[in-house]
């Protein structure tokens, strides 16, 4: 055939079919590590199972539906039909072997400070974060940090170059240039982790639009389903919220 000849497309080749007998739950680690998937525990003892995506990578607990659901869409996919609930219950106990006799990882929670830079976990699925330092702002593909998340968290957009943040605070009620000044340097040293961080209190009459300010800058860097958080009356619930936001609004 000539080199310039249009050849037909090959469908691609058919997945092998999995033996009735076949050990499907090592056969489904397998695949999650050949793939360049990871798993071992956090700095918290949970056993974190890192799965290829088509957008990247993406870290799950082990508990988690999450992860369930991608190993019988990951059975499906290799051998042609869904794994039987008995199998993908046995690939949990083995993931949970493999990490506990490995290395831990720490887990952060939508930002991150290593390398001398601070990290932004889009959360959208693919994996990627973004990279700040002092020469400016990148997207990475798989960033050297990975981030625990919550099932309130909603991802981030992709940064865009050229904006500016008065198309933020002219949608705040802010009195004038001394409270733009003090909002945007509190929104700056938010997305620093391992910080003291000051705490924004936002004051003014009812229907001052304070709940719509917290609200807008949430969404900035930690979008969420809950604008606001009412103040927890209990140690434990309170606990529990500071863990589990990167922000947190009371309202």
């Amino acid at each position: 055939m000539p080199d310039d000849a249009v050849r037909p497309e090959m469908p691609p080749p058919a997945p092998p079919p999995l033996p009735e007998d076949a050990d499907a739950a090592t056969m489904l680690v397998n695949a999650i590590l050949a793939a360049g998937g990871d798993v071992c525990c956090d700095d918290r003892g949970n056993v974190l199972v890192t799965v290829p995506t088509p957008g990247g990578f993406e870290t799950l607990l082990l508990e988690s539906k999450r992860l369930r659901h991608h190993l019988v869409g990951l059975g499906h996919d290799l051998y042609g039909r869904a794994p039987r609930p008995s199998d993908v219950g046995r690939v949990l106990p083995l993931l949970g072997a493999i990490a506990v006799r490995g290395r831990s990882h720490e887990l952060f929670n939508r930002f991150a400070f290593v390398d001398d830079a601070v990290w932004i976990d889009l959360a959208d699925g693919s994996g990627r974060a973004i990279r700040v330092n002092a020469a400016g702002w990148r997207v990475v593909e798989q960033p050297p940090v990975s981030f625990r998340h919550h099932g309130h968290q909603r991802p981030l957009p992709l940064p865009a170059a050229g904006g500016s943040l008065s198309l933020l605070t002219d949608l705040l009620n802010l009195r004038g240039d001394d409270d733009r000044l003090l909002v945007v340097s509190w929104l700056a040293w938010a997305v620093v982790a391992d910080a003291v961080h000051p705490v924004l209190l936002l004051v003014g009459p009812p229907g001052s639009a304070k709940t719509t300010a917290a609200m807008l800058l949430r969404r900035a860097v930690d979008p969420s389903i809950l604008d606001a958080i009412e103040a927890p009356r209990q140690r434990a619930e309170l606990a529990q919220v500071l863990d589990q936001n990167a922000i947190v609004p009371l309202d």
